[in-house]
């Protein structure tokens, strides 16, 4: 679907706040939490919402688990993104993206223990090599998503 036009972040977050007055008060109250989780990733990060890809879903799944949310916390809430993402899609305000239900389902079927995480400094200059490295037309993507993933999910055997 061809978006409308480009979106700032407090345009989607809005958007995202005002698809709440329907939802009970617990849903609401947990749909609230991730878009507050959602805009501090934004803003630490200077990221803008209308960029969401794979990538920054990664980031901000990883982002979470630094800050000490559980596996079962962080997957709840990439399916609440995923459900806010459907909704700004359908009103052609964003791309659709099957990015945070994939990895919250991954997330959630994994039994392995996460792996230690490192210091936030080392953390976030990870992150942003990645993410310099993942300009467009950097044959690099496919490395960086699957490091991505491996910091997710802990390492995984390439040959399985």
């Amino acid at each position: 679907m061809a978006l409308n036009k480009r979106h700032s972040n407090s345009e989607l977050l809005r958007f995202f706040q005002s698809g709440l007055t329907g939802l009970s008060s617990e849903s609401a109250l947990k749909y609230r939490r991730t878009i507050s989780e959602l805009e501090c990733f934004l803003t630490a990060h200077r990221l803008e919402l209308a960029d969401l890809d794979p990538v920054m879903t990664s980031d901000w799944g990883a982002w979470l688990l630094r800050q000490g949310l559980s596996p079962a916390t962080v997957a709840r809430h990439l399916n609440i993104l995923s459900a806010l993402v459907t909704r700004a899609a359908e009103r052609s305000m964003l791309e659709t993206l099957d990015a945070p239900r994939e990895l919250a389902r991954r997330l959630s079927e994994d039994k392995q223990p996460l792996p230690p995480l490192m210091r936030e400094d080392v953390f976030d200059r990870c992150l942003t090599l990645l993410r310099e490295s993942l300009r467009p037309g950097d044959g690099r993507r496919v490395a960086a998503d699957m490091l991505l993933c491996s910091l997710l999910r802990g390492a995984q055997p390439l040959g399985t």
